[in-house]
């Protein structure tokens, strides 16, 4: 397994399901609800306001509020990794090959449903764990580079 193609593919997959309809069943329908530009207007409005507070400012964040971000953002990585291995068991436990194969069109039209919702809802928690490690990774560089 190669790290870095699976970090990019989640990457992919977290923006992807951010815009993904999950009563859509079409791949097509669901291609036209992305956005033209890689982030939102909103995304691109607190880029802008966090890069131009660590710019302009030298002491936006102490060694305090520093260590306070990092703890918040590792309790957070431990919450969602146990939401995640519970949601990944319950779909197991919930959709196994035998009840996929008897289900009637009507079941099968809701357990698509449902498999969408599992794979939304995983991807965008794995993506937001994601960014809370790298945001905790340069929170550290911050921290160290203070300590100096």
């Amino acid at each position: 397994m190669n790290l870095r193609r699976n970090i990019l593919e989640l990457i992919s997959y977290g923006h992807k399901y951010q815009y993904y309809k999950i009563n859509i069943i079409k791949e097509e329908d669901n291609k036209r609800l992305k956005p033209k530009l890689y982030f939102s207007k909103y995304q691109f409005f607190i880029i802008l306001s966090c890069v131009g507070i660590i710019v302009f400012n030298d002491n936006a964040f102490s060694n305090d509020l520093s260590g306070y971000i990092i703890s918040a953002l590792s309790l957070f990585i431990g919450l969602f990794f146990t939401f995640i291995f519970t949601l990944f068991d319950k779909y197991k436990s919930k959709y196994t090959n035998d009840f996929l194969l008897t289900s009637t069109d009507e079941e099968k039209a809701v357990n698509d449903k449902n498999i969408n919702f599992y794979k939304k809802v995983s991807y965008l928690t794995l993506y937001a764990i994601l960014i809370a490690i790298i945001t905790i990774i340069l929170f550290s560089i911050n921290w160290i580079c203070k300590q100096k």
